[in-house]
């Protein structure tokens, strides 16, 4: 339950992995009388992904969870630039993306009981002025460390491979 009117978040923890979680939301008032439920409700599958996790997109996005400031997710899949497999993940395959726009994509793999973890992906990016990406890895939901990042400044003129690894507490990249 949220209390406070003002607040336009919610982040709901403890979930089952691999299950789909729908939500409406409800004014209640403070005699506990409920409002009609809001029109549509919103639906998110938590994720986990069996290792060895490799993703060439061929049956689409459904490894993945995706969305933006609009509410509106501008990612899709592309037949450009495919590193192993069919297919690339790209943010607005066929559209350029809204300026001053947040997106993000992300999909879940189950680490605990690994010891080496090695996280191996293709980068090319077309980055406009101001613009940026970053990779952030957590470990079940908590906070999150940014791993791996890209200024428009730094655009590569070809694809980048790129390795990044756990290395006891830490992160370590190659590439």
């Amino acid at each position: 339950m949220i209390a406070d009117p003002t607040q336009t978040q919610f982040i709901d923890t403890g979930l089952s992995l691999d299950t789909m979680y729908a939500y409406r939301v409800y004014v209640v008032t403070p005699h506990g009388t409920y409002s009609a439920a809001s029109s549509t409700a919103a639906t998110m599958r938590t994720l986990n992904n069996p290792l060895p996790f490799a993703d060439g997109f061929e049956d689409g996005l459904v490894s993945w969870n995706s969305g933006g400031d609009s509410g509106v997710s501008l990612w899709g899949i592309s037949e450009d630039h495919s590193a192993e497999g069919l297919f690339s993940l790209a943010s607005n395959p066929d559209t350029m993306y809204p300026q001053n726009s947040n997106t993000w994509i992300e999909t879940a793999v189950d680490l605990r009981n690994t010891e080496w973890p090695v996280l191996s992906f293709q980068d090319r990016y077309g980055l406009n002025s101001g613009d940026w990406i970053r990779l952030e890895i957590s470990a079940t939901g908590g906070p999150s460390a940014n791993v791996y990042s890209a200024y428009e400044t730094s655009r590569p003129t070809g694809a980048t491979n790129v390795s990044i690894c756990r290395h006891g507490k830490g992160w370590a990249m190659s590439g």
